[in-house]
């Protein structure tokens, strides 16, 4: 990972450098703190450059006011550090170089083949007008990055070792030596067909291709595009045994094989902690990170796990499809996915309604036994309030956009299925509105209280109503209340 602060004079100039990306879907906006405001990526760029240049209008002596970081993580970087966690690294080196109460953004750049990232914000200190010091920077840079090696265990053998053996790729510095080894493991795992070897091979990059002049290997990517010029099988002093009938030279271990798939099942419960929806890609890179290959089986389309280390392919298509439905061709992170949430609530807040009544079609309301819980109906939803809703769909399809609005609408039916009407107390009304955490569980916890007050009022009414019946009834029987 390389880590760079930049000589900047103008912040304006970079600002607007880093906006004008965003604008050109050639970045996104990954990150930001001491705005003063729940997302300052919800208002205009013009309202972000403000909450800078008011605190660089404090001290007008300093020349070079702007602060620029970039983070150039490899890609085997980001195969071990989640979204998640390469933000609070970026909060934790803010930290340490005195930026800890500063406001800044971070954008995350996708305008080259490497994702990298960058931080804006000013020198000036947002309390004292003094300029911040930096002469000690690059030291904490350089003892930040050691750090971040040894956590993540970052330019390990191991993950040296994979990138090398496991999938080729046109920056493969050793390709026959890579391909060689994958050759060597599959002759010896519990392979019971040519066409699962050749899948497996895919999925490692790899294509054998038949000609008049004999077989050669191919590199190609996911796509289907050729990396590198082919290389002639007999160039290898192991070829691949295709046509060899001795498969299944490993005995299946059920032990192992069971350890596995429990390593696969928690491998993608891992993944769905930072996506709420993910593509293969992801899914490939979350399972090359725990030693795993995903390939795709021709028979039936299904995906399955492959093991190097143990040289055996396991039987993991039954959890692979359980977890399918999350498996979308466009990726959404949970901080997506909760940030839609938030900006559709703070609408519907703004507009003086209450998330029931956004959500729940009242009159189709079915009422059952008193303490249990009705039969709701909710409305569709309208998202399009939500900028970063609008941001993710405009490069995306109609499918992708009714999968959002299915996603956001499910949690809050997963949210009602939780409430315990029977419960619900005084006692549990105060722990809803006074329990410290996030925006997030706030924002949950008003849901659950405006639908049990909604309720308790229903059967309120309903209560009144028979004993105006009663009432009724006892009055003819000439009796008296």
């Amino acid at each position: 990972m390389i880590i760079k602060i930049h000589q900047s004079l103008n912040t304006e100039r970079v600002f607007y450098y880093n906006e004008e990306k965003v604008e050109k879907n050639e970045a996104l906006f990954f990150a930001f703190a001491n705005a003063n405001c729940a997302n300052p990526f919800m208002y205009e760029k013009a309202f972000r450059l403000n909450i800078l240049t008011q605190i660089e209008d404090g001290n007008n002596r300093a020349k070079h006011k702007c602060f620029h970081l970039s983070i150039n993580p490899a890609s085997s970087d980001l195969d071990r550090i989640e979204p998640s966690s390469l933000k609070a690294e970026i909060d934790a080196l803010m930290c340490k170089l005195g930026y800890g109460q500063q406001p800044y953004y971070v954008y995350r750049h996708q305008d080259i083949k490497r994702e990298h990232y960058h931080v804006v914000s000013t020198r000036i200190d947002v309390n004292t007008r003094r300029q911040i010091k930096n002469s000690n920077d690059r030291y904490i840079i350089k003892d930040f990055i050691k750090e971040l090696n040894l956590k993540y265990q970052l330019e390990t053998a191991q993950s040296k070792k994979m990138a090398l053996n496991l999938i080729s790729s046109s920056k493969s510095a050793e390709l026959k030596e890579s391909i060689q080894q994958v050759f060597s493991l599959l002759n010896r795992s519990n392979i019971v067909s040519k066409q699962e070897y050749l899948d497996i091979l895919k999925a490692s990059n790899l294509e054998i291709y038949e000609s008049a002049n004999g077989q050669s290997v191919l590199v190609k990517d996911q796509e289907g595009v050729t990396l590198r010029h082919p290389i002639n099988m007999s160039d290898f002093n192991e070829k691949a045994a295709l046509e060899k009938v001795q498969f299944n030279k490993t005995e299946l271990n059920l032990e192992r094989q069971n350890a596995l798939k429990s390593k696969t099942e928690q491998t993608i419960k891992g993944l769905i902690k930072n996506y709420r929806f993910y593509t293969e890609e992801e899914l490939r890179k979350a399972f090359l990170k725990n030693d795993l290959i995903l390939y795709k089986v021709t028979k039936n389309g299904n995906y399955n796990i492959y093991s190097p280390n143990d040289k055996m392919v396991v039987d993991a298509q039954f959890i692979l499809k359980k977890y399918s439905v999350r498996l979308k061709d466009f990726a959404l992170s949970n901080d997506q996915f909760y940030t839609i949430i938030r900006e559709y609530t703070q609408d519907l807040k703004g507009k003086g309604q209450s998330i029931v009544d956004a959500l729940i079609d009242k009159d189709k309301m079915n009422k059952t036994e008193r303490n249990k819980k009705p039969n709701i109906s909710f409305e569709k939803l309208d998202l399009s309030s939500s900028n970063e809703f609008s941001a993710i769909v405009s490069s995306h399809d109609e499918k992708a956009k009714k999968a959002i609005q299915n996603a956001v609408k499910a949690h809050f039916e997963y949210l009602f299925s939780k409430m315990d009407l029977e419960g619900v107390t005084t006692n549990t009304e105060k722990r809803y509105l006074t329990n410290q955490s996030g925006c997030w569980d706030k924002i949950n916890r008003q849901f659950l209280l405006e639908l049990t007050n909604y309720w308790r009022r229903e059967e309120g009414r309903n209560k009144l109503k028979k004993q105006g019946k009663s009432h009724r009834f006892n009055k003819r029987k000439g009796r008296r209340l």
